[in-house]
Protein backbone atom coordinates (compact mmCIF):
# COMPACT_ATOMS: atom_id res chain seq x y z
CA UNK A 1 0.00 0.00 0.00
CA UNK A 2 2.73 2.38 0.68
CA UNK A 3 4.44 1.54 -2.74
CA UNK A 4 1.15 2.60 -4.38
CA UNK A 5 0.74 5.34 -2.29
CA UNK A 6 4.26 7.05 -3.32
CA UNK A 7 3.47 6.51 -6.78
CA UNK A 8 0.37 7.99 -6.99
CA UNK A 9 1.10 11.65 -6.76
CA UNK A 10 3.81 11.34 -9.21
CA UNK A 11 2.20 9.54 -11.91
CA UNK A 12 -0.61 12.84 -11.17
CA UNK A 13 1.96 14.97 -11.39
CA UNK A 14 3.19 14.01 -15.19
CA UNK A 15 -0.37 13.43 -16.07
CA UNK A 16 -0.98 17.57 -14.88
CA UNK A 17 2.47 17.95 -17.01
CA UNK A 18 0.91 16.11 -20.09
CA UNK A 19 -2.32 18.29 -20.06
CA UNK A 20 -0.49 21.66 -19.61
CA UNK A 21 1.77 20.54 -22.28
CA UNK A 22 -1.09 19.55 -24.65
CA UNK A 23 -3.28 22.99 -23.64
CA UNK A 24 -0.25 24.96 -24.60
CA UNK A 25 0.47 22.97 -27.69
CA UNK A 26 -3.27 23.41 -28.78
CA UNK A 27 -3.27 27.17 -28.19
CA UNK A 28 -0.41 27.91 -30.16
CA UNK A 29 -1.53 25.98 -32.88
CA UNK A 30 -4.79 27.74 -32.77
CA UNK A 31 -3.15 31.29 -32.43
CA UNK A 32 -1.11 29.59 -36.16
CA UNK A 33 -4.37 28.41 -37.62
CA UNK A 34 -5.27 32.27 -37.04
CA UNK A 35 -2.21 33.73 -38.46
CA UNK A 36 -2.33 31.45 -41.50
CA UNK A 37 -6.03 32.55 -42.18
CA UNK A 38 -5.24 35.67 -41.98
CA UNK A 39 -1.85 35.65 -43.68
CA UNK A 40 -4.36 33.74 -46.32
CA UNK A 41 -7.00 36.22 -46.67
CA UNK A 42 -4.98 39.05 -46.73
CA UNK A 43 -3.25 37.49 -49.84
CA UNK A 44 -6.72 37.20 -51.25
CA UNK A 45 -7.41 40.48 -50.78
CA UNK A 46 -4.35 41.82 -52.57
CA UNK A 47 -5.23 39.87 -55.30
CA UNK A 48 -8.52 40.90 -55.35
CA UNK A 49 -7.15 44.55 -55.24
CA UNK A 50 -4.75 44.57 -57.59
CA UNK A 51 -7.32 42.49 -60.14
CA UNK A 52 -10.02 45.37 -59.07
CA UNK A 53 -6.76 47.66 -60.28
CA UNK A 54 -5.76 46.13 -63.93
CA UNK A 55 -9.60 45.68 -64.45
CA UNK A 56 -10.16 49.62 -63.55
CA UNK A 57 -6.96 50.28 -65.61
CA UNK A 58 -8.26 48.59 -68.71
CA UNK A 59 -11.57 50.01 -68.12
CA UNK A 60 -9.79 53.68 -68.22
CA UNK A 61 -7.70 52.36 -70.98
CA UNK A 62 -10.86 52.22 -73.22
CA UNK A 63 -12.77 55.14 -71.62
CA UNK A 64 -9.45 57.48 -72.97
CA UNK A 65 -9.46 55.62 -76.62
CA UNK A 66 -10.06 58.07 -78.75
CA UNK A 67 -12.52 58.04 -81.55
CA UNK A 68 -11.30 58.30 -85.20
CA UNK A 69 -10.98 61.90 -86.69
CA UNK A 70 -13.78 62.44 -89.06
CA UNK A 71 -11.23 62.60 -92.10
CA UNK A 72 -9.96 58.94 -91.18
CA UNK A 73 -13.57 57.64 -91.08
CA UNK A 74 -14.42 59.57 -94.16
CA UNK A 75 -11.68 57.72 -95.89
CA UNK A 76 -12.34 54.51 -94.65
CA UNK A 77 -16.12 54.61 -95.56
CA UNK A 78 -15.44 55.77 -99.11
CA UNK A 79 -11.88 53.89 -99.53
CA UNK A 80 -10.40 57.21 -100.45
CA UNK A 81 -7.30 59.26 -99.36
CA UNK A 82 -7.82 62.74 -98.56
CA UNK A 83 -6.92 65.34 -96.15
CA UNK A 84 -10.05 67.25 -96.26
CA UNK A 85 -13.11 65.06 -96.21
CA UNK A 86 -14.06 66.10 -99.53
CA UNK A 87 -13.76 64.58 -102.76
CA UNK A 88 -15.43 63.25 -106.28
CA UNK A 89 -17.09 60.15 -106.03
CA UNK A 90 -18.99 59.62 -108.87
CA UNK A 91 -19.18 61.18 -112.47
CA UNK A 92 -21.30 63.85 -111.38
CA UNK A 93 -21.17 63.80 -107.73
CA UNK A 94 -18.90 64.53 -104.59
CA UNK A 95 -19.34 63.90 -101.41
CA UNK A 96 -18.23 65.25 -97.66
CA UNK A 97 -18.11 65.30 -93.72
CA UNK A 98 -21.59 66.45 -92.30
CA UNK A 99 -20.67 65.54 -88.91
CA UNK A 100 -20.45 63.35 -85.95
CA UNK A 101 -21.66 61.91 -82.52
CA UNK A 102 -21.16 59.79 -79.93
CA UNK A 103 -24.24 57.17 -78.64
CA UNK A 104 -24.79 54.44 -76.37
CA UNK A 105 -26.09 51.70 -78.21
CA UNK A 106 -27.71 49.49 -75.61
CA UNK A 107 -24.57 48.92 -72.71
CA UNK A 108 -22.22 49.72 -75.91
CA UNK A 109 -20.31 52.87 -77.19
CA UNK A 110 -20.78 53.63 -80.73
CA UNK A 111 -19.11 56.76 -82.61
CA UNK A 112 -20.65 57.83 -86.09
CA UNK A 113 -19.58 59.88 -88.92
CA UNK A 114 -22.32 61.25 -91.14
CA UNK A 115 -21.58 62.42 -94.88
CA UNK A 116 -23.39 64.12 -97.38
CA UNK A 117 -23.26 63.54 -101.34
CA UNK A 118 -24.67 65.72 -103.83
CA UNK A 119 -25.65 65.56 -107.05
CA UNK A 120 -23.76 67.83 -109.86
CA UNK A 121 -25.13 70.08 -112.53
CA UNK A 122 -24.02 68.23 -115.96
CA UNK A 123 -24.34 71.48 -117.78
CA UNK A 124 -22.63 73.75 -114.56
CA UNK A 125 -20.50 71.06 -112.41
CA UNK A 126 -22.22 72.87 -109.24
CA UNK A 127 -24.25 70.96 -106.92
CA UNK A 128 -27.83 70.43 -107.52
CA UNK A 129 -30.17 73.26 -106.09
CA UNK A 130 -34.07 72.81 -105.98
CA UNK A 131 -36.79 72.86 -103.70
CA UNK A 132 -36.65 69.26 -103.56
CA UNK A 133 -33.21 68.54 -104.18
CA UNK A 134 -31.63 66.69 -101.10
CA UNK A 135 -28.01 65.45 -100.56
CA UNK A 136 -27.81 61.66 -99.75
CA UNK A 137 -26.72 60.81 -96.17
CA UNK A 138 -24.15 58.31 -95.58
CA UNK A 139 -22.81 56.94 -92.14
CA UNK A 140 -19.54 55.07 -91.05
CA UNK A 141 -20.55 53.38 -87.36
CA UNK A 142 -17.74 52.28 -84.91
CA UNK A 143 -18.44 50.37 -81.35
CA UNK A 144 -16.03 50.82 -78.73
CA UNK A 145 -13.33 48.33 -77.64
CA UNK A 146 -10.97 48.24 -75.12
CA UNK A 147 -8.17 48.92 -77.72
CA UNK A 148 -9.84 50.88 -80.26
CA UNK A 149 -12.74 51.66 -82.24
CA UNK A 150 -14.09 48.95 -84.82
CA UNK A 151 -16.15 49.44 -88.03
CA UNK A 152 -19.65 47.96 -87.54
CA UNK A 153 -21.28 49.22 -89.96
CA UNK A 154 -20.67 51.40 -93.70
CA UNK A 155 -23.58 52.85 -95.33
CA UNK A 156 -22.62 55.13 -98.68
CA UNK A 157 -26.24 56.00 -98.48
CA UNK A 158 -29.23 54.97 -96.46
CA UNK A 159 -31.52 58.33 -97.15
CA UNK A 160 -32.16 61.47 -98.50
CA UNK A 161 -32.24 64.98 -96.22
CA UNK A 162 -32.89 68.07 -96.58
CA UNK A 163 -33.70 71.01 -99.27
CA UNK A 164 -31.89 73.32 -101.93
CA UNK A 165 -29.04 70.77 -102.40
CA UNK A 166 -28.28 70.66 -98.55
CA UNK A 167 -28.63 69.62 -95.18
CA UNK A 168 -27.44 72.54 -93.30
CA UNK A 169 -26.26 72.62 -89.89
CA UNK A 170 -28.52 70.63 -87.72
CA UNK A 171 -28.88 69.90 -84.05
CA UNK A 172 -29.77 65.95 -83.14
CA UNK A 173 -32.39 65.84 -80.61
CA UNK A 174 -31.96 62.64 -78.68
CA UNK A 175 -35.22 60.39 -78.98
CA UNK A 176 -35.30 56.91 -76.20
CA UNK A 177 -37.53 54.79 -78.63
CA UNK A 178 -36.28 51.49 -77.36
CA UNK A 179 -33.61 49.58 -75.56
CA UNK A 180 -32.72 47.87 -78.69
CA UNK A 181 -32.35 51.36 -80.74
CA UNK A 182 -30.46 54.05 -80.70
CA UNK A 183 -32.72 57.25 -82.59
CA UNK A 184 -32.42 61.06 -82.47
CA UNK A 185 -34.66 63.80 -84.12
CA UNK A 186 -33.27 66.34 -86.74
CA UNK A 187 -35.59 69.46 -87.53
CA UNK A 188 -37.65 69.94 -90.78
CA UNK A 189 -39.23 73.01 -92.67
CA UNK A 190 -40.64 73.29 -95.40
CA UNK A 191 -42.47 76.29 -97.35
CA UNK A 192 -45.13 76.35 -100.23
CA UNK A 193 -47.96 78.34 -101.70
CA UNK A 194 -47.97 80.23 -98.12
CA UNK A 195 -48.04 77.27 -96.32
CA UNK A 196 -45.13 76.52 -93.56
CA UNK A 197 -44.71 73.29 -92.30
CA UNK A 198 -42.07 72.19 -89.67
CA UNK A 199 -41.18 68.69 -88.21
CA UNK A 200 -38.94 66.38 -86.87
CA UNK A 201 -36.83 63.68 -89.25
CA UNK A 202 -35.77 60.53 -87.42
CA UNK A 203 -33.00 58.92 -87.54
CA UNK A 204 -32.14 55.35 -85.88
CA UNK A 205 -29.80 52.82 -85.34
CA UNK A 206 -30.77 49.44 -84.67
CA UNK A 207 -29.34 45.71 -86.18
CA UNK A 208 -25.78 48.07 -86.99
CA UNK A 209 -27.71 49.93 -89.32
CA UNK A 210 -28.93 53.75 -90.05
CA UNK A 211 -32.56 54.02 -90.92
CA UNK A 212 -34.47 56.94 -91.75
CA UNK A 213 -37.75 56.14 -89.97
CA UNK A 214 -39.88 59.60 -91.82
CA UNK A 215 -40.96 62.61 -90.71
CA UNK A 216 -43.16 63.76 -88.06
CA UNK A 217 -45.28 66.93 -88.60
CA UNK A 218 -45.14 69.21 -85.16
CA UNK A 219 -46.23 72.51 -86.91
CA UNK A 220 -48.16 74.23 -89.69
CA UNK A 221 -49.44 77.60 -90.55
CA UNK A 222 -50.70 80.05 -93.41
CA UNK A 223 -49.44 82.76 -92.25
CA UNK A 224 -47.74 83.75 -95.92
CA UNK A 225 -51.57 83.43 -97.33
CA UNK A 226 -53.77 84.75 -95.01
CA UNK A 227 -55.34 88.15 -94.59
CA UNK A 228 -57.85 89.28 -91.54
CA UNK A 229 -57.07 92.96 -91.69
CA UNK A 230 -60.21 93.03 -94.04
CA UNK A 231 -63.25 92.35 -93.23
CA UNK A 232 -64.71 88.77 -93.72
CA UNK A 233 -66.95 89.75 -96.60
CA UNK A 234 -64.01 91.34 -98.66
CA UNK A 235 -62.95 88.64 -101.38
CA UNK A 236 -59.07 89.00 -100.32
CA UNK A 237 -59.98 87.59 -96.55
CA UNK A 238 -57.79 84.82 -95.80
CA UNK A 239 -58.60 83.08 -92.03
CA UNK A 240 -55.29 82.85 -90.38
CA UNK A 241 -54.58 78.99 -88.64
CA UNK A 242 -51.30 77.43 -87.14
CA UNK A 243 -50.78 74.81 -84.46
CA UNK A 244 -47.79 73.63 -82.91
CA UNK A 245 -46.88 69.92 -82.17
CA UNK A 246 -44.94 68.41 -79.19
CA UNK A 247 -44.19 64.79 -79.91
CA UNK A 248 -44.08 62.12 -76.78
CA UNK A 249 -43.40 58.35 -76.80
CA UNK A 250 -46.50 56.15 -75.95
CA UNK A 251 -44.98 53.55 -73.47
CA UNK A 252 -45.74 49.81 -74.79
CA UNK A 253 -43.78 46.95 -73.35
CA UNK A 254 -41.42 44.49 -75.85
CA UNK A 255 -41.70 47.26 -78.65
CA UNK A 256 -39.09 48.24 -80.88
CA UNK A 257 -40.46 51.17 -82.48
CA UNK A 258 -44.04 52.22 -80.09
CA UNK A 259 -46.61 54.66 -81.42
CA UNK A 260 -45.51 58.30 -81.49
CA UNK A 261 -48.38 61.06 -79.78
CA UNK A 262 -47.83 64.92 -81.31
CA UNK A 263 -49.72 66.75 -78.78
CA UNK A 264 -50.86 69.97 -80.81
CA UNK A 265 -52.25 73.21 -79.40
CA UNK A 266 -53.43 76.48 -81.75
CA UNK A 267 -55.79 76.20 -84.20
CA UNK A 268 -56.52 74.48 -87.99
CA UNK A 269 -57.82 74.83 -91.11
CA UNK A 270 -61.47 73.44 -91.35
CA UNK A 271 -62.19 74.79 -87.34
CA UNK A 272 -60.61 75.65 -84.59
CA UNK A 273 -60.50 72.34 -82.32
CA UNK A 274 -57.18 71.29 -81.64
CA UNK A 275 -56.79 67.46 -82.17
CA UNK A 276 -53.57 65.22 -81.59
CA UNK A 277 -52.09 63.51 -83.97
CA UNK A 278 -50.91 59.65 -83.51
CA UNK A 279 -47.89 58.12 -85.56
CA UNK A 280 -47.14 54.15 -85.91
CA UNK A 281 -44.59 52.24 -87.23
CA UNK A 282 -45.74 50.02 -90.27
CA UNK A 283 -42.53 47.94 -90.57
CA UNK A 284 -40.78 50.57 -92.47
CA UNK A 285 -40.83 54.24 -90.77
CA UNK A 286 -43.81 56.54 -89.48
CA UNK A 287 -46.99 56.84 -90.49
CA UNK A 288 -49.81 59.23 -89.88
CA UNK A 289 -52.31 56.79 -88.26
CA UNK A 290 -55.35 58.41 -90.35
CA UNK A 291 -54.17 57.72 -92.75
CA UNK A 292 -54.02 53.75 -92.69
Amino acid sequence: MSQHSSTQPILIGVLSVALVVAISVAIFLYFKLQQTVATDNHTKETMQAQTVAVQASASQAAINVPTPTKVEAFNTLFAVNTKHGKIKTGKHKVSSIWFDKKLTYGIETIYVVFTLTHSLNEMTGDAESCHVCAPEIGAITYKKQANGWQVISKQVSFTSFGSWGDAYDVKPEPLALSKQTTSFLLDTSYGNMGMSTSGKTIFSFAGDVWRDLGNITTEENNSGDCDETVPPTDEYYRKCWQYNGKISIVPKPNTQYPDLLVARTGTFPKDDKVKNQLYIFDGNGYVDSSDK
